[in-house]
């Protein structure tokens, strides 16, 4: 039988003791400024989740060797080549939700939230468990970034996902 609890812990340690936003702090700006409404958060999430599981895989994969200092560079270049097509599709297909990401989606291909874990997870371990921290973090953070979207667009428009829910303050 297979011993799982060296993959219990990566998730314990990712999504609950150093979930990036409640505990450490990372990430939390575009969650503050973004994240006033359902939709966005939702959105949010899931740009956060693919740039950081995908710059940790390759971080894992193919950085170990690679100095430090060109590491931190090379994510910001990771982080570039996946948030400007992104930034693309979202400006053609999605123009209010880029209107109201503005200048913080460019900013999330630079998002600190990559190159810690990448620093402290990914060119520490295999592939495997890189994943498994990029998934479990990325889980963690839309978790938080959704519940405060969610409570944000109840309390302040009386609606959720743009469907008015009729209650009696605002």
């Amino acid at each position: 039988m297979k011993d799982n609890r060296p993959v219990f812990k990566t998730i314990r340690n990712s999504a609950i003791i150093k979930n990036p936003i409640l505990f450490e702090a990372i990430g939390l700006c575009p969650v503050v400024a973004i994240a006033h409404s359902l939709k966005l958060a939702v959105f949010l999430a899931v740009v956060s989740a693919v740039e950081l599981i995908i710059c940790e895989v390759l971080a894992s994969k193919f950085l170990k060797n690679v100095r430090r200092y060109w590491r931190v560079a090379l994510y910001t270049i990771f982080g570039v080549a996946l948030i400007f097509p992104t930034m693309y599709v979202v400006d053609r297909m999605f123009p209010n939700i880029s209107a109201n990401f503005g200048v913080y989606l460019p900013l999330m291909a630079v998002n600190s939230l990559i190159a810690l874990h990448c620093e402290r997870v990914a060119v520490k371990n295999d592939v495997k468990t890189s994943l498994i921290d990029a998934v479990s973090s990325s889980l963690s953070y839309g978790v938080v970034a959704i519940i405060v979207g969610l409570l944000r667009e109840l309390l302040a428009n009386g609606t959720i996902w743009n469907h008015s829910l009729n209650i009696p303050f605002r």
